[in-house]
């Protein structure tokens, strides 16, 4: 049977009362005894014990830089930041580009920045996050001189590996495609038409050396859209941000 809880208590601090205000929850994860609801626009989380005997909301925020100020809503913050579960526990990645924009290739002359933190939780319940990882853009390609990788854009919707959570997945792509690009609103038939549909790569880091552990061809360009599986191939451009799925 289920039980529903209303009114339950928030914990927050003062200057954390505008995300919860304006709140939007993007995913919802369990970690342990915990529900986890997870903004990556505001950069926040309220956890909840779901075994408490009266369950409370403790509100923590991600250990982000570019915490917004204003109460806008800004969408597609999912491209960049991703709160995983493994087996060394819960583990937040950010790939924050020097030019601030979220989608579609970098200005000239700016790169990104990878981070990686674990929630740490005290015999006591107190909650913080530890950085066990960060590179920059520059110095990683000068661990990883693959021709086959695009250095255009930054990478793009993190994952860390559940059971080996010594590596991170990313989405890596040329120029014309910016994570959310619907290539079926244009006919590849259309000789008129001067963009290209690009290859996306999959690319594996291994966090313990900073090196690429795999590169795989996610999405072949505009091969992939001319085959039998062209309807999964659109739907792998857009299932992430279009709000339909969501």
């Amino acid at each position: 049977m289920w039980d529903v809880m209303q009114n339950l208590q928030i914990h927050y601090r003062e200057e954390e009362l505008l995300d919860l205000l304006y709140w939007k929850t993007d995913m919802v994860i369990p970690f342990g005894n915990f529900l986890c609801w997870v903004n990556y626009d505001r950069g926040g989380i309220p956890f909840c014990d779901v075994f408490e005997e009266m369950p409370k909301l403790v509100y923590l925020w991600l250990p982000i830089a570019d915490r917004p100020r204003d109460t806008s809503a800004h969408p597609f913050f999912d491209t960049k930041r991703s709160l995983c579960v493994t087996e060394a526990g819960l583990k937040f990645v950010d790939v924050s580009r020097e030019d601030g924009e979220l989608l579609g290739p970098m200005e000239p002359g700016t790169g990104f920045t990878i981070t990686c933190h674990t929630l740490k939780i005290s015999e006591s319940g107190d909650m913080k996050w530890d950085k066990d990882f960060s590179i920059t853009s520059k110095d990683w390609w000068a661990c990883n001189c693959s021709d086959l990788l695009p250095r255009c854009c930054g990478l793009m919707y993190p994952l860390v590996s559940m059971d080996r959570p010594h590596s991170v997945h990313f989405l890596l792509a040329g120029q014309s495609w910016d994570g959310i690009y619907n290539v079926s609103t244009v006919s590849i038939d259309d000789e008129s038409r001067d963009d290209e549909i690009d290859k996306v790569f999959s690319v594996s880091i291994d966090r313990s050396t900073k090196a690429v552990a795999s590169i795989l061809l996610y999405i072949e360009g505009e091969r992939d859209l001319r085959g039998k599986d062209a309807n999964m191939v659109d739907f792998r451009q857009i299932q992430q941000s279009s709000p339909e799925l969501n």
